[in-house]
């Protein structure tokens, strides 16, 4: 099929599909510039499918016609069609970038120089600095000077720090922008000046000065974070303790577990989210402090991720960590499936009886609180709850019987007939009994068999 024909079939009356099977046979470079400028005009189209097809298309060639085409979208008033031309433009990366730069010289409103610049910060490539270190020198605009500073930030300008500081104090909107951006050029100069600037800037500010003293810092910023864990509360703890776990990993430092630092772990794992309460665990080298391991427990269920560190870090220290479940089952839990799986998981790994480590009034406290999960409205922790019984002290879980015969779910049921299968004992027998009339038919049929497999043998 000749090239010219299929780039103007495409734009006959044929539907999508039988377009969208013409483009993905066309080969970019052996069409001639005006071939090639009528296919980009169907990124105005309004098929999505023909859009995705063309992005595709645009994306992965190398032919540098495309980019000089798309540029000029970039004063589209059609929103739609500049945002996935900006899209093609940051896909081809490196290949875009004199057009851009070109581009970036001709327009003259902000709206434009912002979305170029915003563009070149996300393809990263220094051969775009000079010319935004220009616009930052001269703009009088503040979103334009914001996407040069996280722009000269992506490409971590060192040359362009001096010129950013420039900026930090004519307005505070620039703060946490610079703040960031000094963090990923990471200089000596970047570092130096946030360490100063620190004592004297409002919260928000601190924050995004701490974000980027954990990525640039070194032993003096490790160890002046840990200090402001004395004065600081709130997100700033949080990001404290991040930060710090960053520069000890980075430099492979120990973080003492003083007082302070308990408590600030303590407000991060209760108080902060996911991202942080992952850092605030990864701090703890041992995991025998009761208090810590219950609030650490409190935040299983909110996060794969975390929960495979929990996980991780329990069975690590399964011991320690047993002696955190009877008080933390009293606690009205959101994650209780959760926590009583990993319970499960801590009785089955150890090598020794759970009642040779929980002994008296904490034995009694876990029982007490399992027993009160038989009634909880989860029939999943139901469930878990009554097998956790008999396995810990099967002649104490009879004793919760009405409870378990009272569940309307007919596989605890089922499962409660199997975990008096293991017990030879003349009151597993009498409940037995009572599950023989049970309205379940495969329960009472169940129970009836066992019955009678237990005559058998007493005969």
């Amino acid at each position: 099929m000749a090239k010219n024909y299929d780039v103007k079939k495409i734009f006959s009356n044929i539907n999508s599909q039988e377009k969208i099977e013409l483009l993905e046979q066309l080969n970019i470079q052996t069409l001639d510039q005006q071939d090639l400028e009528s296919l980009v005009l169907l990124i105005d189209d309004n098929d999505n499918g023909i859009r995705n097809c063309i992005t595709n298309l645009f994306s992965f060639s190398d032919d540098p016609r495309i980019p000089s085409l798309l540029v000029k979208y970039i004063s589209s008033t059609n929103i739609s069609s500049r945002n996935l031309a900006g899209e093609i433009l940051v896909k081809i990366g490196s290949n875009s970038v004199d057009s851009l730069i070109g581009y970036l010289g001709e327009v003259k409103n902000y709206d434009d120089q912002k979305f170029i610049i915003d563009l070149l910060g996300l393809i990263k490539n220094n051969k775009a600095e000079e010319a935004i270190v220009e616009i930052l020198r001269n703009t009088k605009d503040a979103n334009v000077k914001l996407s040069c500073i996280e722009a000269l930030g992506n490409m971590e300008s060192e040359k362009s720090v001096g010129l950013i500081l420039t900026n930090y104090d004519e307005d505070d909107i620039y703060k946490p922008t610079i703040n960031e951006a000094l963090g990923k050029i990471g200089s000596q100069e970047a570092l130096d000046f946030m360490i100063k600037k620190y004592p004297v800037e409002n919260d928000l500010t601190k924050y995004s000065i701490i974000e980027s003293l954990g990525i640039i810092g070194n032993m003096e910023t490790f160890f002046f974070l840990i200090s402001e864990l004395n004065t600081s509360e709130g997100p700033l703890i949080w990001v404290l303790i991040n930060s710090i776990k960053q520069l000890s990993e980075k430099l492979n430092l120990d973080v003492p577990f003083d007082e302070k630092m308990r408590n600030a772990i303590l407000a991060t794992i209760y108080q902060a989210n996911s991202e942080f309460k992952k850092s605030a665990i990864h701090l703890l080298k041992e995991f025998n402090d009761k208090e810590i391991v219950t609030a650490c427990l409190t935040a299983l269920g909110e996060d794969y991720e975390l929960d495979e560190i929990l996980r991780t870090k329990v069975l690590q220290n399964k011991e320690h960590s047993l002696l955190a479940f009877p008080s933390l089952l009293k606690i009205k839990l959101k994650n209780s499936e959760c926590v009583l799986n990993l319970l499960n998981d801590i009785i089955d790994s150890l090598e020794i009886p759970v009642t040779n480590i929980l002994k008296g009034l904490s034995l009694r406290n876990l029982i007490d609180a399992l027993s009160d999960y038989l009634s909880n409205s989860d029939e999943e922790a139901r469930r878990i709850s009554m097998n956790l019984l008999f396995r810990i002290d099967s002649k104490t879980a009879l004793l919760f019987s009405d409870k378990m015969l009272s569940d309307d779910n007919i596989w605890n049921k089922l499962r409660f007939v199997d975990n008096l299968a293991e017990i030879e004992d003349e009151s597993a027998n009498k409940i037995l009994e009572i599950l023989t009339e049970d309205s379940e038919i495969m329960v009472s049929n169940r129970a009836s068999e066992l019955l009678k497999q237990r005559t058998s043998i007493y005969n």
